[in-house]
């Protein structure tokens, strides 16, 4: 049942079941120090006045259907298929709530589509929320400057 509902999911390599709500709220050392190519990557932020509570580990479990975990945390998930590897990170502020999705590597346009597709699905159909799609700014200056890190703030941007 708690399958069903996308409360939790059974680890396919372990005797147990991952429940998103669980986890640690700090993003681990592998994600830190995680080397991002400075090109090729595809980006879509999501932003949100409001966004209900369980929506990101209900993506980050229809994710896993489709892609290996590398490592999870409760507010973002680094996955790779093939060679291919993607970048989840659902980040609060204070009135501004957003959802980054990175994806880099052989197959990284068609990894995005679904990702945006399966995003999207969730927000129209069961949560019904309202909400704007960015693309980040792929200029050389916020490429090296990588602009589009979720640890810096969510209004930081410029006009290239």
């Amino acid at each position: 049942l708690l399958e069903k509902f996308e409360i939790c999911f059974a680890l396919p390599n372990a005797d147990g079941y991952l429940v998103s709500s669980l986890l640690t709220p700090h993003r681990p050392r592998v994600v830190c120090s995680l080397q991002v190519p400075p090109r090729g990557v595809l980006c879509r932020v999501y932003r949100f006045s409001f966004l209900p509570f369980f929506f990101f580990s209900r993506l980050m479990i229809r994710v896993l259907h489709f892609m290996e975990p590398v490592d999870y945390w409760r507010t973002g998930i680094l996955a790779y298929q093939d060679s291919t590897k993607v970048l989840l990170e659902y980040v609060t502020h204070t009135s501004t709530a957003a959802l980054c999705v990175r994806v880099w590597g052989a197959h990284s346009a068609r990894f995005l589509r679904y990702l945006m597709e399966t995003i999207e699905v969730l927000l129209k159909g069961w949560y019904k929320v309202r909400y704007s799609i960015w693309v980040p700014c792929g200029c050389d200056r916020c490429v090296l400057a990588r602009v589009i890190d979720s640890t810096e703030r969510l209004d930081t941007r410029h006009k290239p």
